[in-house]
């Protein structure tokens, strides 16, 4: 039985103590959900590191190869988080470039106009008591007779 457990025990690899951490690519203020895979990310590669010392440090076979599955396990987080900010940031640019597109749409059909550019007077400066001519258009049928 010590012979066959000596055996297992070198099929295991030795394990490097220190390991290179990628650096996390800039988060924006209001990406919560890829702030949150960041901090995951963080605190999974400090229990990896941990981890990594106690594998290098142990002898007992069933500890050692408990502390490998756990390793693994830590490395599959990391890359399941650092891939998840990578789609959220795909995302976020797609979603970016539709408003972007549809802001362009809507403005060279005319459908919307913005009055806070040059040649377009603020809406205010056009009508001083805004919330009473919108009441008026309201009220008295206005705005169906403008359509």
């Amino acid at each position: 039985r010590s012979k066959s457990s000596g055996s297992r025990e070198e099929s295991l690899p030795n394990l490097p103590t220190f390991h290179t951490v990628d650096p996390v690519q800039e988060i924006s203020i209001n990406a919560s959900a890829q702030k949150k895979a960041v901090n995951e990310i963080q605190i999974a590669e400090k229990k990896l590191t941990e981890f990594e010392q106690i594998y290098n440090i142990t002898t007992d076979f069933q500890f050692r190869l408990d502390t490998y599955k756990k390793i693994g396990d830590l490395r599959d987080e990391i890359r399941s988080n650092k891939e998840r900010i990578i789609k959220l940031k795909r995302n976020a640019s797609y979603s970016q470039k539709c408003r972007e597109k549809k802001r362009k749409i809507l403005n060279k059909n005319q459908e919307v106009i913005q009055y806070d550019k040059p040649g377009h007077p603020s809406l205010l400066f056009e009508h001083p008591n805004l919330h009473d001519h919108i009441h008026d258009l309201i009220k008295f049928g206005a705005a169906d007779e403008k359509r």
